[in-house]
């Protein structure tokens, strides 16, 4: 289980390749079953995915019953910039968490379009798909768990995201129009 954002019109979740691949082994599935903060339960599609961002976006097979989150943000965060991590780290759902911790941004990247937003906070074990929110609550990023496109390791135990404008870009990558 991992974290997913609401995006879109409502019913577009956001959420890491991971939360897939750990759903089902073996098979093509096009299906996920989304659990939300209050215990309900839909089912969405899989209209996309992006292996080497570790992004995949859902589009449910229902109408939309939570308010989405804006991911307009633009740019990245000012260095040492505090932020929050918010999700379900240890699959704790109706729990959520929010962990403090500053931002800094990684360019040294294969992709060299791609930043990754870098944080001193420590997260839980299935992190990714949470949403990196600024002091102002703007959504400014998403962790991921795959940082195969970072040039140098990553930093133990420190939680790396994409900015909204590498996110926006790979959904538009995707073919997906979230209107």
């Amino acid at each position: 289980m991992r974290t997913g954002i609401v995006i879109g019109d409502g019913t577009y979740i956001l959420t890491v390749n991971a939360a897939l691949m750990e759903a089902r082994t073996g098979g093509n599935y096009r299906f996920a079953t989304i659990t939300y903060n209050d215990g309900s339960v839909a089912t969405g599609s899989i209209l996309g995915k992006n292996v080497s961002k570790d992004l995949a976006v859902l589009k449910l097979l229902t109408d939309a019953t939570h308010k989405p989150l804006s991911i307009d943000f633009q740019g990245l965060p000012a260095i040492a910039e505090t932020v929050a991590i918010l999700g379900y780290p240890y699959a704790t759902i109706g729990f959520p968490t929010a962990y403090l911790g500053i931002a800094n941004v990684r360019v040294d990247t294969l992709d060299f379009s791609v930043k990754y937003i870098e944080t001193n906070v420590v997260v839980g074990p299935v992190s990714g798909g949470s949403p990196i929110v600024s002091t102002s609550g703007e959504v400014i990023g998403l962790l991921v768990e795959n940082t195969s496109l970072l040039l140098g390791d990553p930093v133990p135990k420190y939680a790396y995201a994409l900015s909204m404008d590498d996110v926006r870009k790979a959904i538009q990558d995707m073919g997906i129009s979230l209107s």
